[in-house]
């Protein structure tokens, strides 16, 4: 026989409220394997603009969804908490939900300002780059 641990609770439009959850659920795997995809893609040039640009804007993407769904889990242990009350067992696997999610969400804001900072390093030597060839063609003018 089958048991189900998970976090359970009886409010109104529960089938709703956790179609919700899944949906976000299924979103963030989905753009977990595109952020592989653009990171295999440039392999071979891994720290590109091209490629900072392309995981910055899948960070972003994964970013919305999860703060969607810390939204969808407060929710969940608000209703959990004044149905069964803050110690019971149901809430507190809901807050253990919640604040996973917000590890989660802490962790891709901070892989996300990482991408950012190489971004930016990476756009100020490409312009260091520009303006050194800038100097050499006006010392070859010059000569």
């Amino acid at each position: 026989m089958a048991t189900d641990i998970g976090p359970r609770i009886g409010i109104d439009g529960e089938k709703e409220f956790r179609n919700a959850l899944n949906n976000m659920s299924q979103q963030l795997k989905t753009l977990g394997s595109e952020m592989k995809a653009v990171t295999s893609a440039f392999a071979d040039n891994a720290d590109s603009q091209e490629v900072l640009s392309a995981q910055a804007n899948v960070l972003n993407k994964q970013i919305d969804v999860q703060v969607k769904r810390i939204s969808e889990l407060q929710k969940g242990l608000d209703a959990a908490s004044q149905k069964f009350g803050e110690n019971d067992t149901r809430t507190l696997k809901w807050k253990q939900a919640l604040n996973n999610a917000n590890a989660d969400l802490n962790k891709m804001r901070s892989q996300l300002n990482k991408v950012e900072s190489e971004l930016d390093g990476t756009a100020d030597s490409t312009n260091d780059a520009s303006e050194a060839m800038d100097d050499l063609g006006d010392a070859a003018d010059n000569t």
